[in-house]
């Protein structure tokens, strides 16, 4: 059970005073800082999922986060509930340009339970998609997109270009 709520949405609000786990309330509409993310600064790619999928238990909210100090990307969870801090799992790299990050409990391909993350190449400044190995913190590029694309969401159904897209 989520600590603030149904029906909300969350973000990650990099403050001036150290990251921020905030709430946005459509209905009011609000956005209120609720939970800091310890660790300071460099957090983004703000996911969900309500199953298991590293095995680091349920509801968790699942982050990237570049860390200032060696420039390595690390992929991690965070319970909701107030009181508990982030955990950083995977150590993806240094400067790999992560920019966003899904996830679906519906097999694509890959498995089931898997995120995928788009990143900036810095090569060839062009988006590549890719997917994230929960378990194991592997990061595999699938396709280059070949332009610059900001951010990804998954659906099951069909929004008018086919379902599970």
């Amino acid at each position: 059970v989520l600590g603030f709520g149904p029906l909300s949405f969350y973000a990650i609000h990099n403050s001036t005073t150290g990251d921020q786990l905030a709430l946005i309330k459509p209905g009011a509409p609000t956005v209120t800082d609720e939970k800091p993310i310890g660790g300071g600064a460099g957090y983004f790619a703000l996911s969900y999922a309500s199953d298991n999928p590293g095995l680091w238990g349920a509801n968790l909210f699942y982050y990237l986060r570049l860390d200032p100090g060696t420039g390595h990307t690390w992929f991690g969870s965070m319970a909701p509930a107030l009181g508990s801090g982030p955990i950083d799992q995977w150590d993806l790299g240094a400067v790999n340009g992560y920019t966003d990050l899904a996830y679906t409990s519906t097999n694509l391909g890959f498995g089931p339970s898997e995120f995928y993350y788009l990143r900036l190449d810095p090569t060839t400044q062009t988006t590549f998609f890719g997917w994230l190995n929960p378990l194991t913190g592997t990061a595999t590029d699938i396709q280059d997109l070949g332009g610059v694309y900001r951010t990804l969401m998954f659906t099951t159904t069909d929004v008018g270009y086919g379902a599970n897209n």
